[in-house]
């Protein structure tokens, strides 16, 4: 077996640090079971690294991620006191996937040992409802092998377990919404059918893929915009009244826009934001095309002559949104939750769109948003699909949706920070990590290119927007500075995609 990284090793004693606060401060039986299992999920992670990716598509270049992308499902379930059978199920599928990874006899059967230790935690709990258990857990076990053949090469195995909690709990969101109608309040209504009416469109085009290569660009065309339509008109608007009872959904969007005389000047806001960084990027995509740097292959930007300089550019460059995405959604998150809530799901429900139309190469759109996404693609993209806007947008959102559906349990002395956690983490303190790194950075973390400067800058403007957040007050800066520290830490260790893993396990900390 190959040594195991270093980078590796530091970031499992992170996660571990992250579940032993959890557990000190909730004395769950899921954050319990975790930690018992972590030596098993590593041990896991390093012989799926040394070994391979047991065939399916996973993302190259990049740990398995079954330690910091496998525990975010269950850390984020037990964190917004969600249903502990589902903890159970999606803890149930990253042990399977550990277990399948190890060759060796010995190794298989110390990390069996260690996991049927974290079974007998668990199952008090499970043996209450074992019917439930067992069909969350195949529910759970179905979704694993599945993303990679949709999404191939676009996530590592620890990417589509988390992936995999959000869908089924966003399934779950459905199911209760649809057996009791008018018991959520329509802006969530929207959010369930605006995030699961892109991704069924989206898990549709994918099954359509390879027979819509073939097809002339008007095939294409009619099929995405025709689904698209149906869906839309024909599914998601009586759906939407349904779940939400209201007999005119527009009537309702617009009483809501014009409900308070901030809301229309803050969509404006938005607006004048959105064309800024369409902007950015037709300015971009432009200065490419008179330098003639071809906008085919993966990570062109990067491997262009002069790359140190124009890598350190295009960083600049894509962390401008960061700070975009910061102006847009401190002010909502000050002023209109609400409405931060209902925007945010819709842009989800776009960028979804948006990337099917470019992947599929449907006209007339798909030349242009090649053109204009293709300069910031980096190692993670290297699929067929480009990815990680939607996961800044999805970083950036998921904790104020979280915080919203837990707002009457939360009752820590940072719980009013948990929905600017994704604001902190990627908004500001990933951006400020990659400019001061790559700008001062001199000492290197080991095994990776992330420096101790840009972590330390990272950590302390995070400190210092958070502390303007909360007002000042000492009895908090020590959890703050803690949570923010090994956040930080995880961000400088990991491989997997940081722009959804950051959030939600500060959100985690935030809420304890």
């Amino acid at each position: 077996m190959a040594p195991v990284k270093p980078h590796a090793v530091l970031e499992c004693a992170v996660l571990a640090a992250i579940l032993v606060w959890l557990h000190v401060a909730k004395n769950s039986p899921l954050t319990l079971s975790m930690l018992v299992s972590l030596p098993s999920v590593f041990m896991g992670q390093a012989a799926w690294d040394a070994h391979g990716h047991l065939g399916l598509r996973w993302r190259s270049g990049a740990s398995c991620g079954l330690v910091a992308g496998g525990f975010l499902g269950p850390v984020v379930i037990s964190s917004a006191s969600l249903s502990p059978i589902d903890g159970i199920a999606a803890l149930v599928a990253v042990w399977v996937s550990a277990l399948g990874a190890l060759q060796s006899r010995v190794a298989f059967f110390t990390a069996l040992l260690f996991i049927m230790l974290s079974a007998a935690i668990l199952a008090p709990v499970a043996m209450a409802t074992p019917w439930e258990t067992v069909g969350h857990t195949l529910l759970w076990l179905m979704f694993g092998p599945a993303l990679p053949c949709l999404l191939p090469h676009g996530m590592t195995p620890g990417e589509a377990l988390a992936a995999g909690t959000g869908l089924v709990l966003l399934a779950g969101e459905w199911a209760v919404a649809i057996a009791a109608p008018g018991t959520i309040q329509p802006i969530t209504a929207f959010c369930l059918i605006a995030s699961g009416g892109a991704g069924i469109i989206g898990f549709t085009l994918g099954i359509l893929s390879n027979y819509l290569a073939f097809k002339p660009p008007g095939v294409r065309a009619m099929v995405f915009f025709g689904l698209c339509l149906v869906y839309g008109l024909g599914i998601c608007w009586p759906l939407l009244s349904y779940m939400s009872q209201q007999p005119n959904p527009m009537r309702w969007f617009m009483e809501f826009f014009t409900g308070t005389p901030a809301r229309p000047f803050l969509v404006l806001y938005w607006v004048v934001l959105f064309l800024i960084a369409v902007g950015v990027v037709v300015m971009t995509a432009s200065e490419r095309r008179k330098n003639n740097i071809p906008c085919r292959g993966r990570v062109v930007a990067m491997s262009h002559p002069g790359s140190v300089h124009h890598r350190i550019k295009i960083i600049r460059i894509r962390k401008a949104f960061h700070a975009l995405a910061v102006a847009a959604y401190v002010p909502g998150l000050v002023c209109e939750p609400g409405l931060l809530r209902l925007a945010s799901a819709g842009a989800l429900a776009l960028f979804v769109l948006l990337e099917c139309c470019r992947a599929l190469n449907v006209p007339p759109l798909a030349r242009s948003l090649e053109a204009g996404l293709r300069p910031f693609v980096d190692s993670r993209d290297s699929g067929r699909l480009i990815l990680t806007h939607i996961y800044l947008l999805l970083g950036l959102s998921a904790p104020i949706w979280l915080a919203a559906r837990q707002s009457d349990t939360a009752h820590g002395r940072l719980a009013s920070l948990a929905p600017y956690a994704g604001v902190l983490s990627v908004g500001l303190g990933d951006a400020v990590a990659a400019l001061a790194g790559s700008s001062l950075g001199r000492i290197h973390w080991p095994g990776t290119s992330k420096t101790l400067e840009g972590t330390t800058f990272s950590l302390l403007t995070q400190l210092a927007l958070a502390l303007v957040i909360l007002g000042p007050s000492l009895d908090v800066v020590l959890p703050l500075a803690a949570s923010l520290g090994l956040v930080c830490l995880l961000e400088a260790f990991t491989e997997q995609i940081d722009n959804m893993l950051l959030p939600l396990y500060l959100f985690a900390l935030f809420t304890v």
